[in-house]
């Protein structure tokens, strides 16, 4: 009986430095959020009243890979559009590189983000036209102009949701011009609160 109570002690000892080693080793080799050599894509978006017409929403795509421990070089893409209900519609699309920086690598991150992007600016409106006995006919005007430049700064925070996926709340500010003649896009200058996702791709150890 003295042995068998001896050698349920021993197991009992051996089993706990085990599974004390396993959680020890799982902690070592589970990496940091926004460590060296990480892969990071995202997407946030918002809506807001606009400058030039009633309704503007945001969306904005981002991806890059971590130089350095909390520092992302990558590309970001947005989509920015406004309307009205007369069909008089803005849309801004750019594409650009973009650089991202988080403060700390814990579950809740705050962050900072920039990019400067290229794209394209378009403008669509109705116009409502008459002729002899006929009032009501409408004709679709569409103005596009290109060499558009387009600045974005971002500041919010990141929520850990699961070890790679993450929640964002985001303040975000873009403007677009045209250098090449100094045209500027007022209704494209404003601030936004947005929300978003991303996903991180964590280094194998």
């Amino acid at each position: 009986m003295k042995a068998f109570l001896l050698l349920c002690l021993y197991t009992f000892s051996v089993s706990t430095a085990a599974q004390s080693f396993a959680q020890a080793n799982n902690s070592e080799i589970t990496p940091k959020p926004f460590a060296r050599k990480t892969w990071q894509l995202g997407i946030q978006g918002g809506y807001s009243k606009a400058q030039f017409l009633a309704n503007n929403l945001t969306t904005q795509f981002y991806g890059g890979y971590y130089v350095a421990n909390k520092l992302m070089l990558g590309a970001s893409a947005s989509w920015s559009g406004e309307w009205t209900q007369r069909v008089i519609e803005t849309n801004l699309l750019s594409v650009g590189p973009a650089i991202r920086y988080q403060f700390t690598q814990t579950r809740l991150s705050p962050f900072v983000a920039a990019a400067y992007r290229f794209g394209t600016y378009t403008f669509t409106s109705q116009d409502y036209s008459s002729t002899s006995g006929n009032s009501g006919f409408r004709t679709y005007q569409n103005n596009t102009i290109s060499g558009i430049h387009s600045r974005s700064l971002s500041a919010g925070l990141t929520i850990g949701i699961t070890p790679a996926l993450r929640g964002e709340v985001v303040a975000n500010w873009q403007d677009a011009v045209r250098p090449s003649d100094g045209f500027k896009i007022g209704s494209s200058n404003f601030w936004q609160a947005q929300v978003g996702l991303s996903y991180l791709l964590l280094p194998r150890q």
